[in-house]
């Protein structure tokens, strides 16, 4: 199953500046629920042929993103998530999660301590019935 995750990158709160080159980082699971590399780190301290969903993408020059991926699975007590790290020139980077569950999911984002954990985790419902998933999610930057 594919995901396609869209939206805005946007300069303070009030949704009036949009940035355009913003970097969004992405890092997820297989559809096995299996990291490539199973670790945290450099990008560039692994074989290239060890990495899989990992990479980044910039806005464009009216601050869009598309992001193209699978369907995150579960795995280890967590909930279906991508991780994601925001940032632009002149702005403090946002790093959260996109929790993406299933009504029938289990564990529910509720009973993930990560994403207690982290304040700034989303959660945007899946749709079983599909098999495109398409979202939408703007992020909001603070100016340093």
């Amino acid at each position: 199953k594919s995901l396609i995750i869209t939206g805005k990158v946007y300069g303070w709160l009030d949704n009036t500046i949009t940035l355009s080159g913003a970097k969004i980082e992405i890092r997820q699971a297989d559809d096995g629920g299996k990291y490539y590399p199973q670790a945290n780190g450099d990008f560039w301290s692994y074989w290239i042929n060890g990495i899989k969903l990992r990479g980044h993408i910039l806005t464009d020059i009216q601050g869009n993103y598309t992001i193209k991926t699978i369907y995150p699975w579960l795995y280890e007590w967590r909930a279906r998530h991508i991780h994601l790290r925001v940032s632009a020139e002149e702005y403090n980077p946002v790093i959260t999660q996109l929790i993406l569950p299933f009504p029938w999911d289990t564990p529910t984002p509720e009973d993930d301590n990560v994403a207690q954990w982290l304040p700034n985790c989303q959660i945007i419902s899946g749709d079983q019935q599909a098999t495109t998933y398409e979202r939408n999610f703007d992020f909001r930057l603070k100016a340093e």
